[in-house]
């Protein structure tokens, strides 16, 4: 094959050696990330941070690897290099796979609220993090709408319109956005959920993070106090499943 219809293969390892280095790396990865079984809760922010290098390590060579073959699927060498890392990727996801149970562990308890037209508020005193799972049938026409605010009125309103194909967040109202007139902004993601929609949203002093059925989106927000109280706009009835997070 022309040179120039080939991948640049050499941008990822400049040689084979090296890819053999960085997979000698990943199986070394792999042993640390085993290590944090049953530990994660010791230090949650360095399992997940080693997660991630593990990860991004076997991107690369699953990038080197597989590229590689498909430049020649006839080659038995390229072939087994192929298999191989496919062999080591399954170790590494066997390696991390307790990782999310351990770290969904470190919720605290439950807490179930209902939530209407009125405000419900979401703990007794507001808390800098949180998980909100919020769950809501998705009108055949029209949106279902929900806000979370606080005492001072600022809030983010999330809507999800199954007609239109699209999830968003508003975050004009949310809080201090002087610093920048392009801030106050509304995202949209598209979605094809419909029906019963359960909608994750993980909040902690200045971010919110949301993660649907085929979506996620994060956006910042700078709240002069937390969000505390949750109400739903129109005729939208909310279950919700509430987790109070460590800052």
């Amino acid at each position: 094959m022309d040179k120039q219809y080939q991948w640049r293969l050499e941008d990822i390892f400049a040689t084979e050696a090296a890819y053999e280095q960085a997979y000698a790396q990943a199986e070394q990865a792999i042993e640390r990330m085993a290590g944090w079984q049953g530990k994660v809760k010791d230090n949650p922010r360095q399992a997940i941070l080693d997660a991630d290098a593990l990860s991004l390590q076997m991107d690369r060579l699953a990038a080197y690897a597989l590229m590689h073959k498909d430049e020649d699927s006839s080659d038995p060498v390229r072939q087994a290099r192929a298999m191989r890392f496919q062999s080591l990727g399954v170790k590494a996801g066997s390696a991390s796979s307790f990782l999310a149970p351990e770290l969904l562990a470190l919720r605290g308890p439950a807490v179930k609220v209902r939530a209407g037209a009125t405000p419900a508020k979401l703990f007794a005193a507001p808390r800098q993090a949180c998980e909100l799972v919020v769950r809501f049938t998705a009108p055949r026409k029209g949106e279902a709408a929900f806000v979370l605010s606080n005492a001072a009125g600022e809030q983010v309103r999330f809507a999800f319109d199954a007609v239109a194909g699209t999830f968003t967040m508003d975050r004009t109202a949310a809080g201090e956005s002087g610093f920048s007139r392009e801030f106050p902004a509304v995202t949209v993601a598209p979605t094809a959920a419909s029906g019963r929609v359960e909608l994750r949203l993980l909040l902690d002093s200045c971010s919110i993070e949301a993660f649907g059925p085929d979506f996620a989106m994060t956006n910042l927000v700078f709240p002069s106090a937390p969000y505390n109280e949750i109400r739903s706009v129109g005729s939208a009835r909310l279950d919700l499943t509430l987790y109070p997070l460590a800052p």
